[in-house]
């Protein structure tokens, strides 16, 4: 059986339609089943990178087609185990826009851990362009270009989001805090954070991309910011 492997990040998914526009290049380039992921290409937990290659384990997948080489990872080392497994396993490795006709060969081989060295450059590179723009911003105290949801930018810091949610007419800063506090009320998960959004505030809860990333961005990449008499501030233990 001939699939397909689509993967894209958290926040690149947040900003375009990456993941639909792979999935149609792998369709067209003959996978008669998909497998995606919405995750960081340096992680060796994807759920359904796994099972893809749980299936070739047992002989179900006979072709593995990517458009890029970096769509199976962004990790030099998790990239080679990869594909010695794939090769050992008889599958063929089809990447859409760098075809190699033998990846067993010498040059194959060359050829696939210099764009796999490339993979990993641009992304420690991006993670280090990133940090020093949030470094550059928090040292200035300065609210960062893209405020994460229920935040808007006025005159260079973090004021609260007034404009409304079309479902429900709260603020996005009133849907910002009712997230956070679901998420933070006991017993409470990532996917029922999903789900709670999606019946309650209809447009921006409908991707569970939008609720990961706004997750993400309130725990690991915007600091914490104190606004007085804010709920959300105090649970979070900003000072």
């Amino acid at each position: 059986m001939k699939v397909g492997y689509v993967r894209v990040s958290t926040f690149e998914q947040g900003e375009s339609d990456a993941l639909e526009q792979q999935t149609a290049r792998v369709k067209k380039a003959g996978a008669v089943h998909i497998f995606s992921d919405i995750e960081s290409g340096k992680s060796d937990k994807r759920k359904n990178f796994n099972k893809m290659i749980e299936l070739c384990d047992v002989g179900d997948i006979t072709e593995i087609i990517v458009t890029r080489i970096d769509r199976l990872s962004r990790s030099v080392i998790s990239l080679h185990k990869t594909i010695a497994k794939l090769e050992q396993l008889g599958v063929k490795l089809n990447i859409i826009d760098a075809p190699i006709d033998d990846v067993s060969s010498p040059f194959g081989w060359f050829s696939l851990s210099q764009m796999g060295q490339l993979a990993e450059f641009e992304s420690r590179l991006l993670s280090a362009r990133i940090n020093h723009g949030f470094d550059y911003f928090r040292d200035q105290t300065k609210a960062a270009p893209t405020p994460p949801f229920g935040y808007a930018r006025i005159n260079e810091k973090y004021a609260p989001d007034l404009a409304l949610n079309q479902k429900t007419g709260l603020s996005n800063w009133d849907v910002a805090l009712a997230l956070i506090n679901y998420f933070l009320s006991p017993n409470s998960t990532s996917r029922g954070t999903i789900n709670y959004s999606l019946e309650n505030f209809g447009k921006h809860g409908h991707n569970r991309v939008f609720v990961t990333g706004f997750l993400i961005q309130f725990y690991e990449v915007i600091p914490c910011i104190t606004l007085e008499n804010i709920e959300i501030t105090q649970k979070m233990g900003c000072s």
